[in-house]
């Protein structure tokens, strides 16, 4: 996505706002991976869950590969590439275009077979849509974290110096971003122009009083670059 700003004129200021870190307690992650035989489907909701995901098997002895069972689902091209990467398997099944929570559900519901039991690899405080919609076609879901999201060091000293060199468009790609940025700079972020990655993301950076310009769609970097672009005009 950097490159890609920077090929259209750019000038890219990179400002992690969240850092990846195991959950506090493994046990139920580690009994979901050493039981993934019980479960016909199993859902990666982003990159960082497949890595996550991925290094923990390898440390509980079970290797990084993904077995044949169960069958895979991701919520779009980002996890499926990391999937590939990282687990060495081709998702079975994700969105045809709304890279979401929401698309994911929608993708079960076309499925000829419902799903019976589906196991779900998710971020602490993910949102419910997909379990919710799973659970109402009748399948038994197993929530499990496979990793959390907090603040980075130093970004509370990092944050100030960054807005304060005159940014004109904010780029976030998760709520938790916002939420982390928020929580750093206080009113420092009211009236920021953003670009964010979807609906969800949006609705944490108006709940913070950033000035929201544009939604990507899809939901993928790509999304987030023409987004910019069609705020920002001709560079």
């Amino acid at each position: 996505m950097v490159t890609q700003l920077q090929a259209l004129g750019a000038e890219v200021i990179e400002m992690p706002a969240i850092e990846i870190g195991p959950p506090e307690d493994l046990a139920a992650l580690d009994q979901a991976l050493r039981s993934l035989g019980d479960y016909d489907w199993a859902v990666l909701t982003s990159p960082n869950g497949v890595t996550q995901t991925s290094g923990r098997m390898e440390v509980l002895g079970l290797g990084s590969a993904w077995p044949a069972a169960p069958r895979l689902a991701v919520v779009g091209p980002s996890t499926a590439a990391a999937a590939v990467k990282h687990l060495g398997r081709q998702p079975d099944l994700m969105p045809a275009a709304d890279f979401s929570g929401e698309g994911l559900a929608h993708a079960f519901e076309t499925l000829a077979a419902p799903p019976r039991r589906v196991l779900l690899l998710v971020a602490e405080k993910a949102r419910d849509v997909v379990p919710l919609s799973l659970r109402a076609l009748g399948a038994i879901v197993d929530v499990v974290v496979a990793y959390r999201t907090v603040p980075p060091p130093g970004i509370e000293e990092d944050l100030p110096r960054v807005l304060g060199s005159g940014i004109d468009l904010a780029l976030f790609a998760s709520p938790s971003a916002v939420e982390n940025l928020a929580s750093a700079a206080g009113s420092l972020l009211e009236g920021l122009p953003c670009i964010v990655i979807g609906p969800t993301t949006e609705v944490a950076a108006r709940q913070h009083g950033l000035d929201v310009r544009g939604v990507a769609s899809p939901s993928t970097a790509e999304g987030l670059v023409a987004a910019t672009e069609a705020a920002l005009g001709t560079w």
